[in-house]
């Protein structure tokens, strides 16, 4: 079995065999207080602390006391270098979307690729990217769908379960990646971190994007100021 599972992932820290109980949540606006609140409903920590400026007064008020000077102005000070390579960012997987074990790209060989006739990647990929906006759109926030994401990957690591994730990781020595640079690969989450990162087995055209999307992030990560 260990043979098996070393062809399936790649180790790159220990596993941990206990959990912690408290967490730490640091900037306490809508999506901080929801990331709370998702872990404070679901029972996930015994201890929850919060970390803000002056965080006493959006408590005692009993609101979110965040300015904005315009609508969505934070988000687009935020998303503003990334904007224009986003179609970079997000690569889809098409090669590994299966239904019940059955893989799509045996049943449409071209399935999210150009000649795709159906339009997967228009249709599909292009509306997941969407999603943020067109939610902001209409509800104005998206604070409760990231609390509740928040809260799950909380979970893996307080209750050391190792479930697999898509998270923020280094991907360098990945897909011939030689720089450090974080983008999300699916990974497994436990309490000693990400202890692995699934070993996918990409198309020539995904293993390509995925390099754009580090030589993109790359040139963002030395354009910032520290």
């Amino acid at each position: 079995m260990s043979a098996t599972v070393k062809e399936v992932f790649e180790e790159i820290a220990p596993m941990a065999s206990f959990a912690h109980g408290k967490v730490t949540v640091v900037g306490v606006g809508q999506v901080g207080m929801a990331c709370a609140y998702s872990i404070l409903q679901q029972n996930i920590a015994n201890e929850i602390s919060l970390v803000d400026v002056l965080m006493f007064l959006p408590t005692s008020h009993g609101k979110s006391l965040d300015c904005l000077k315009k609508e969505f102005s934070d988000l687009e000070q935020t998303l503003a270098p990334l904007e224009k390579n986003l179609n970079l960012l997000a690569v889809a997987v098409w090669s590994g979307v299966n239904v019940a074990g059955v893989n799509l790209s045996n049943v449409k060989p071209n399935i999210g690729a150009e000649g795709d006739d159906e339009h997967w990647e228009e249709d599909i990929h292009k509306k997941v990217v969407d999603s943020a906006y067109e939610i902001i759109k209409l509800k104005g926030y998206t604070s409760w769908a990231i609390g509740l994401s928040v809260a799950k990957i909380v979970q893996s690591i307080m209750t050391n379960s190792r479930n697999v994730f898509a998270l923020s990781t280094n991907v360098k020595g990945f897909h011939g990646i030689k720089d450090d640079v974080y983008l999300s690969l699916p990974v497994v989450l436990g309490s000693n971190g990400v202890t692995h990162v699934v070993k996918q087995n990409l198309s020539a055209s995904e293993v390509k994007q995925f390099h754009k999307s580090a030589e993109s992030l790359l040139k963002v990560q030395n354009d910032l100021v520290i």
